[in-house]
């Protein structure tokens, strides 16, 4: 009878938790709350009013600075120095005069004078002025307006 009571003594014993589920029991993923919302372990919990608010609060100010930058560099644009028309008008007329006399280094001075005058009055150049005063800083084009060349001043409006 020793054998017997060696076997009633183990299985009296409790097994040590192994992290497996119980295969005689059943036992398999259940929570171990009857509760419904404990039912999903791995569902992520609510967030707390304290965390909504801090999210809600870095939305803001994520976006008062990106509105802030756009208008502080809408207004550095405004207020730099922006070239005149009558600079931009000049910059554009050397700037054809000069690509005309590297294409055409044979010409006279009076062709060039003629075809300066019909270009001064194409839709073209209105609209190469505005963007002249649109692109362009006055810097830029006060060394266009010095440029001894078309490449030179090409350099200056880059």
């Amino acid at each position: 009878m020793p054998e017997m009571t060696e076997g009633l003594e183990a299985a009296a014993q409790p097994e040590a938790p192994s992290g497996e589920p119980d295969e005689q029991s059943g036992d398999h993923d259940e929570p171990d709350c009857a509760d419904p919302d404990c039912a999903d372990p791995v569902a992520p919990a609510p967030p707390s009013p304290a965390a909504l608010r801090r999210d809600a609060v870095a939305t803001i100010v994520i976006m008062v600075v990106v509105i802030g930058f756009i208008m502080v560099s809408g207004a550095w644009w405004a207020l730099s120095d922006s070239p005149t028309e009558d600079q931009c008008a000049r910059l554009v007329d050397r700037h054809l005069k000069q690509a005309a006399r590297q294409r055409f280094p044979r010409a006279d001075d009076r062709a060039l004078a003629q075809a300066l005058a019909r270009a001064r009055v194409s839709p073209a150049r209105a609209s190469d002025v505005a963007r002249c005063r649109k692109q362009l800083s006055e810097a830029q084009v006060a060394c266009g307006l010095r440029a001894s060349n078309v490449d030179a001043l090409e350099r200056c409006i880059q």
